[in-house]
């Protein structure tokens, strides 16, 4: 429980560090719509992952 609070906290303060960084360097729009990808190759690695677990 400690590892999972730890990362949601990190998370929150990194975060929007990260967002802002990535908008100065790309603009915003290019980050939100790379944020969009990044999101959608996340879901897909893990309802592949659940997928293999379910088939195993």
């Amino acid at each position: 429980m400690a590892r999972v609070s730890t990362l949601t906290y990190s998370s929150l303060l990194i975060g929007p560090v990260v967002v802002g960084r990535c908008a100065d360097a790309f603009g915003l729009t290019a980050t939100l719509a790379g944020t969009l990808v990044l999101l959608a190759g996340m879901l897909g690695m893990g309802l592949r992952a659940v997928g293999t677990a379910r088939s195993a």
